[in-house]
């Protein structure tokens, strides 16, 4: 059989056989139940505001952002999640938004929100 040598997001896997089944497990080491993990999302209307929009609830976004793979920056620590509601997380929000048929403004919302949390579960 054809072997892997690495996996994606996992450093130093072990050989895997193609077509072997694989375990997953979460942080704590608790067999994963093949579903995404559940995100907290904020309730409201988030977008780009001079002062820029800090903390939690933008943290949050970003993640969800990041575990569907829209987060711009994915060579950075953390995916470069920092809790500014800026250009790279409103834009972020436009191409999801553009992929799933929303109004592409950059704005997180009610929709986005739902559509997100549809995504995630």
């Amino acid at each position: 059989m054809k072997t892997l040598q690495s996996l994606n997001g996992i450093k130093n896997p072990n050989l895997i056989k193609i077509g072997q089944v694989i375990k997953l497990t979460d942080s704590t080491g608790s067999p994963s139940s093949g579903k995404k993990s559940s995100f907290r999302l904020p309730a409201g209307i988030f977008k780009i505001t001079s002062p820029l929009t800090r903390g939690e609830a933008v943290k949050q976004i970003q993640t969800a952002l990041a575990a569907l793979h829209y987060y711009p920056d994915k060579s950075a620590k953390n995916f470069g999640i920092d809790g500014a509601y800026g250009s790279k997380t409103a834009n972020a929000v436009k191409r999801f938004q553009s992929m799933y048929g929303l109004t592409a403004d950059g704005i997180y919302g009610p929709k986005t929100k739902a559509k997100l949390n549809s995504l995630l579960k």
